[in-house]
Protein backbone atom coordinates (compact mmCIF):
# COMPACT_ATOMS: atom_id res chain seq x y z
CA UNK A 1 0.00 0.00 0.00
CA UNK A 2 1.28 3.41 -0.83
CA UNK A 3 0.85 6.87 0.58
CA UNK A 4 0.84 8.89 -2.58
CA UNK A 5 2.11 12.45 -2.57
CA UNK A 6 -0.08 15.40 -3.38
CA UNK A 7 2.69 16.55 -5.73
CA UNK A 8 4.98 14.33 -7.78
CA UNK A 9 8.11 15.81 -6.18
CA UNK A 10 6.98 15.03 -2.61
CA UNK A 11 9.31 12.45 -1.04
CA UNK A 12 6.85 11.17 1.55
CA UNK A 13 5.73 8.14 -0.43
CA UNK A 14 4.87 4.85 1.22
CA UNK A 15 5.79 1.44 -0.08
CA UNK A 16 3.48 -1.22 -1.38
CA UNK A 17 3.48 -4.21 0.95
CA UNK A 18 3.19 -6.52 -2.04
CA UNK A 19 6.54 -5.23 -3.29
CA UNK A 20 8.09 -6.25 0.01
CA UNK A 21 6.51 -9.69 -0.27
CA UNK A 22 7.87 -10.08 -3.80
CA UNK A 23 11.33 -9.32 -2.40
CA UNK A 24 10.85 -12.16 0.15
CA UNK A 25 10.63 -9.51 2.86
CA UNK A 26 8.80 -11.81 5.26
CA UNK A 27 11.15 -14.74 4.74
CA UNK A 28 14.42 -13.16 5.83
CA UNK A 29 15.90 -11.98 9.12
CA UNK A 30 14.97 -8.41 10.07
CA UNK A 31 16.56 -6.94 13.14
CA UNK A 32 14.02 -4.09 13.31
CA UNK A 33 11.02 -6.46 13.39
CA UNK A 34 10.03 -8.38 16.53
CA UNK A 35 10.32 -12.13 16.15
CA UNK A 36 6.93 -12.76 17.76
CA UNK A 37 3.76 -11.01 16.78
CA UNK A 38 1.82 -8.90 19.24
CA UNK A 39 -1.65 -7.52 19.00
CA UNK A 40 -1.67 -3.79 19.53
CA UNK A 41 -3.66 -2.61 22.53
CA UNK A 42 -7.27 -1.89 21.67
CA UNK A 43 -8.11 1.73 22.18
CA UNK A 44 -11.44 3.49 22.16
CA UNK A 45 -10.11 5.68 19.36
CA UNK A 46 -10.99 3.12 16.69
CA UNK A 47 -14.07 1.47 18.18
CA UNK A 48 -16.69 3.10 15.91
CA UNK A 49 -15.48 1.87 12.53
CA UNK A 50 -18.07 1.34 9.81
CA UNK A 51 -17.23 -0.64 6.68
CA UNK A 52 -17.93 1.56 3.65
CA UNK A 53 -16.81 -0.56 0.72
CA UNK A 54 -14.48 -3.27 -0.46
CA UNK A 55 -11.19 -1.84 -1.78
CA UNK A 56 -9.37 -5.06 -2.65
CA UNK A 57 -11.05 -8.41 -2.99
CA UNK A 58 -8.48 -11.05 -2.16
CA UNK A 59 -8.11 -13.92 0.28
CA UNK A 60 -7.68 -11.29 3.01
CA UNK A 61 -9.93 -8.49 1.78
CA UNK A 62 -9.15 -4.83 2.36
CA UNK A 63 -12.06 -2.54 3.13
CA UNK A 64 -12.49 1.20 3.30
CA UNK A 65 -13.79 2.06 6.78
CA UNK A 66 -15.02 5.31 8.27
CA UNK A 67 -14.82 6.54 11.87
CA UNK A 68 -17.61 9.04 12.60
CA UNK A 69 -15.95 10.20 15.83
CA UNK A 70 -12.70 11.02 13.99
CA UNK A 71 -14.45 11.99 10.73
CA UNK A 72 -11.76 10.06 8.87
CA UNK A 73 -11.37 7.11 6.50
CA UNK A 74 -8.96 4.22 7.04
CA UNK A 75 -8.11 0.91 5.37
CA UNK A 76 -8.70 -2.32 7.23
CA UNK A 77 -7.49 -5.78 6.26
CA UNK A 78 -9.65 -8.63 7.54
CA UNK A 79 -8.40 -12.16 8.24
CA UNK A 80 -10.44 -15.31 8.94
CA UNK A 81 -10.96 -15.71 12.69
CA UNK A 82 -10.46 -19.09 14.36
CA UNK A 83 -10.53 -19.29 18.18
CA UNK A 84 -7.03 -19.61 19.71
CA UNK A 85 -5.40 -19.89 16.28
CA UNK A 86 -4.12 -16.65 14.72
CA UNK A 87 -4.15 -16.70 10.93
CA UNK A 88 -0.59 -16.90 9.53
CA UNK A 89 -1.10 -13.84 7.29
CA UNK A 90 -2.42 -11.90 10.31
CA UNK A 91 0.72 -12.81 12.28
CA UNK A 92 2.93 -11.56 9.43
CA UNK A 93 1.04 -8.29 9.11
CA UNK A 94 1.17 -7.61 12.86
CA UNK A 95 4.85 -8.53 12.92
CA UNK A 96 5.68 -5.53 10.74
CA UNK A 97 3.26 -3.19 12.53
CA UNK A 98 6.04 -1.68 14.61
CA UNK A 99 7.86 -0.30 11.56
CA UNK A 100 7.82 3.49 11.48
CA UNK A 101 9.06 5.15 8.33
CA UNK A 102 7.77 7.95 6.12
CA UNK A 103 7.55 5.60 3.13
CA UNK A 104 5.71 2.73 4.84
CA UNK A 105 1.99 2.69 5.60
CA UNK A 106 1.39 3.02 9.34
CA UNK A 107 -0.50 0.30 11.20
CA UNK A 108 -2.79 2.11 13.62
CA UNK A 109 -4.49 -0.77 15.42
CA UNK A 110 -4.92 -4.52 15.23
CA UNK A 111 -6.85 -7.20 17.01
CA UNK A 112 -7.18 -10.95 17.17
CA UNK A 113 -11.00 -10.97 17.42
CA UNK A 114 -13.48 -8.26 16.53
CA UNK A 115 -17.03 -8.30 15.26
CA UNK A 116 -17.78 -6.54 11.97
CA UNK A 117 -21.01 -6.27 10.04
CA UNK A 118 -20.36 -7.74 6.59
CA UNK A 119 -23.17 -8.48 4.13
CA UNK A 120 -25.68 -7.54 6.85
CA UNK A 121 -24.30 -10.28 9.12
CA UNK A 122 -22.21 -9.95 12.27
CA UNK A 123 -18.98 -11.90 11.71
CA UNK A 124 -15.71 -12.15 13.61
CA UNK A 125 -12.32 -11.36 12.08
CA UNK A 126 -8.77 -10.67 13.06
CA UNK A 127 -7.89 -7.28 11.63
CA UNK A 128 -5.17 -4.76 10.89
CA UNK A 129 -6.22 -1.10 10.68
CA UNK A 130 -3.97 1.09 8.53
CA UNK A 131 -3.80 4.63 7.31
CA UNK A 132 -5.51 5.00 3.96
CA UNK A 133 -3.57 5.31 0.72
CA UNK A 134 -6.10 7.62 -0.94
CA UNK A 135 -4.59 7.38 -4.42
CA UNK A 136 -4.62 3.59 -4.57
CA UNK A 137 -1.88 1.01 -4.76
CA UNK A 138 1.55 1.32 -6.29
CA UNK A 139 0.55 -1.34 -8.83
CA UNK A 140 -2.33 0.86 -9.98
CA UNK A 141 -0.02 3.84 -10.44
CA UNK A 142 2.53 1.81 -12.38
CA UNK A 143 -0.25 0.38 -14.55
CA UNK A 144 -1.29 3.92 -15.52
CA UNK A 145 -0.06 4.52 -19.05
CA UNK A 146 1.14 8.04 -18.17
CA UNK A 147 3.44 6.74 -15.41
CA UNK A 148 6.11 5.58 -17.87
CA UNK A 149 6.12 8.96 -19.61
CA UNK A 150 7.22 10.84 -16.50
CA UNK A 151 10.87 10.10 -15.72
CA UNK A 152 10.90 12.44 -12.71
CA UNK A 153 7.97 10.56 -11.17
CA UNK A 154 9.65 7.20 -11.84
CA UNK A 155 12.89 8.40 -10.18
CA UNK A 156 10.98 9.78 -7.18
CA UNK A 157 9.06 6.54 -6.59
CA UNK A 158 12.18 4.42 -7.14
CA UNK A 159 14.18 6.41 -4.56
CA UNK A 160 11.35 6.19 -2.04
CA UNK A 161 10.98 2.45 -2.65
CA UNK A 162 14.72 1.86 -2.13
CA UNK A 163 14.70 4.05 0.99
CA UNK A 164 11.89 1.97 2.54
CA UNK A 165 13.45 -1.38 1.56
CA UNK A 166 16.80 -0.26 3.00
CA UNK A 167 15.08 0.66 6.29
CA UNK A 168 13.48 -2.79 6.46
CA UNK A 169 16.81 -4.55 6.01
Amino acid sequence: LLKFPLKTDNTNLAILSAVLMSLNFFDCNHSKIPLTFKVLEKTSTYQDLNIVELIENSYNPVHLVFSPSLNKHFAIKLFPYKPNLPHLAFEKEVRVSSLTHDNIITVLDSGFKRAFKVDEKKRYFSYVLMELAPFGSFAEVVADSDFYLNSKLIRTYFHQLIDAVEYCH
